[in-house]
């Protein structure tokens, strides 16, 4: 009987806040400035989309947590490299505060040694941090088949 006194308001609280997804216009924007920084090497810029508290998950595996971390990640490779992506959303969805998408990027990073060129599918989670607005909260990447070009 005690569960039941439990389970009721829990469900009337599930049932009277339902998800409806709401427009990723802000999503959109955030992607678009996100390619604008990367291919501009803009470290600052490319910096304040992440959250704080930010996690990314780079193709190599080792995880990434909070905004300075992947700051000094985007130091290194715009020191070295100069990277070019282009992103192709494929789904993306937005439930209130958060949203997510999906899709597949391109990218060529040319260095000293040449050129490499990468194609994978990515994920994004956006988190809208009050007065703050719109940031990334998690990132993560994967590889599909790279080539080296000389």
């Amino acid at each position: 009987m005690r569960w039941i006194l439990l389970a009721a308001p829990i469900a009337a609280m599930a049932c009277a806040a339902p998800k409806v997804p709401t427009s990723t216009d802000e999503v959109d924007s955030l992607r678009a400035r996100f390619i604008a920084a990367f291919n501009g090497k803009q470290l600052e810029a490319i910096s304040q989309l992440y959250s704080t508290d930010t996690i990314y998950l780079p193709v190599t595996g080792n995880r990434l947590v909070s905004r300075m971390a992947v700051h000094n990640l985007y130091a290194q490779i715009f020191g070295k490299f100069t990277p070019a992506i282009a992103l192709t959303m494929k789904y993306a969805e937005r439930f209130g505060e958060l949203a997510y998408e999906t899709g597949e990027y391109t990218e060529t990073v040319s260095g000293p040694e040449g050129s490499l060129s990468l194609v994978g599918s990515y994920i994004f989670v956006y988190r809208h941090d009050g007065k703050d607005g719109w940031h990334i909260a998690s990132q993560a990447w994967t590889e599909q088949h790279p080539s080296r070009s000389e």
